[in-house]
């Protein structure tokens, strides 16, 4: 037998045990989570739940401003190419919808939009701590339904 064939048999077996290494490695980073990590966790969960409904209230908001903006351009549109010059009456009609449509644009765009757009940022940055603390994390099934029994959560802000 050669220098060189032993040698390659050695290499996969150097690898080989490398790797196991990786892996208790990171069988030991992923120890169950506590019954109190647990009990963060189901908080999370429920604030979460709150800042999706919050955050769906938000972009229905926001959509309902936009249909609404789009009604008046359409009405204004009809208006338009229906009056006549001279109909000081569908004139000052115009105007009413020109300036409602204003307002409601500018509603959207300072109030609807920048709600929506706040709770979109605070639902991520919840879900992202969530994700960081909760999740890929082995879970036992005695501690969770444990850290359930009786939890009681804070309100979300």
């Amino acid at each position: 037998m050669s220098v060189r064939s032993t040698m390659a048999g050695i290499v996969p077996v150097t690898v080989l045990l490398g790797g196991i290494g990786f892996l208790v490695s990171q069988a030991a980073a992923q120890q169950a989570m506590t019954v109190p990590e647990l009990r963060a966790c189901a908080c999370e969960e429920q604030t979460l739940a709150t800042l999706r409904q919050r955050n769906d209230a938000a972009h229905a908001l926001y959509d309902e401003r936009t249909q609404r903006e789009q009604r008046l351009t359409q009405q204004i549109d009809q208006l338009q190419a229906t009056m006549t010059p001279g109909d000081l009456s569908a004139q000052d009609q115009l105007r009413e919808l020109l300036d409602l449509r204003a307002r409601v644009a500018q509603e959207r765009r300072d109030n609807a939009l920048p709600a929506w757009q706040q709770s979109t940022r605070r639902l991520n940055e919840v879900v992202a701590d969530y994700n960081a603390k909760c999740a890929n994390r082995p879970i036992y099934k005695t501690d969770d339904e444990e850290a359930r029994k009786g939890l009681v959560c804070p309100i979300t802000p």
